[in-house]
């Protein structure tokens, strides 16, 4: 399946700004169609998912409490 910017935003409950930020951080993969006047840009499902993978993966990592502590 084909995602615009504005379904991955509503799956993810976030602003349309923060998926092309993740686009311009080259995090998120995209493919653009249309002129080069103003680009739209397609996401696949697949490219979604492996994001999602990834940075639900880095998050726990980050707020996996240390067993050295209390």
């Amino acid at each position: 399946m084909i995602l615009t910017i504005e379904d991955v935003a509503k799956r993810w409950k976030v602003d349309r700004r923060t998926v092309r930020k993740e686009i311009e951080k080259g995090k998120l993969k995209y493919f653009v169609i249309g002129g080069s006047k103003k680009p739209t840009y397609r996401i696949r499902e697949e490219w979604v998912r492996e994001f999602e993978e990834r940075e639900i993966s880095w998050l726990k990592k980050q707020n996996a409490p240390d067993n050295g502590g209390k």
